[in-house]
């Protein structure tokens, strides 16, 4: 049929694939949505706390667990961590107070955090160095680093430091060496039990 013939025009439903998320090619992260409004966070506290403003790319991802990931682009004024109060913006605008809640995702280069004080589930995927973990966390972090995924690949302001060339050495160092690593071995061991009896990879 010729080309300049006019073809008629077939209705984008909801599930085609214009509308769906695409994953981007070889970043290991989860689909990216095309746009997405910031959440709306509120939480309350009873003394004033200082707040981490934490600048995020435009568009989310579907993350691990529930809800949207939103990924930090550029690095805040403080290291983030459990319980901090944080505040997200980009071009779209600011989303208002919110605070991280618990550790949801470990990875070689990143870690996502959940937000509490939104109305519906999110979260916040931040780069290992721009983070401060927990003990379990940087007892699994440097003990089982070559078992933990290597996707994403390093935030892009990392990539011309010779310490994240070798993909296969770990470029972070942790003061455990006074930890009792007993307990967080048997609790790392909970962990991976539960997931495997779920059948879901924990990290």
């Amino acid at each position: 049929m010729p080309c300049n013939n006019a073809q008629p025009k077939k209705k984008r439903g909801r599930n085609s694939s214009t509308n769906r998320p695409r994953q981007a090619a070889n970043t290991g992260h989860p689909p990216a949505l095309r746009s997405a409004p910031l959440p709306i966070l509120r939480v309350r506290f009873t003394h004033p706390e200082p707040t981490t403003h934490v600048k995020v790319l435009l568009r989310p991802v579907w993350g691990r667990g529930e809800g949207l990931t939103w990924t930090a682009d550029q690095r805040p004024d403080q290291r983030l961590k459990v319980g901090a109060l944080i505040s997200i913006y980009n071009a779209s605008g600011h989303s208002g107070t919110g605070r991280l809640a618990s550790t949801l995702d470990l990875r070689r280069h990143w870690v996502s955090f959940t937000i509490v004080g939104a109305p519906e589930p999110c979260n916040l995927c931040v780069p290992i160095p721009w983070a401060e973990l927990g003990a379990l966390e940087k007892h699994l972090h440097t003990q089982r680093y070559a078992a933990l995924a290597p996707y994403p690949q390093p935030h892009h302001s990392f990539h011309d430091i010779p310490a994240f060339v070798n993909t296969e050495n770990n470029p972070y160092i942790y003061d455990i060496w006074g930890a009792d690593k007993g307990p967080l071995e048997r609790r790392i061991e909970e962990i991976t039990s539960y997931y495997r009896s779920t059948r879901i990879v924990p990290f």
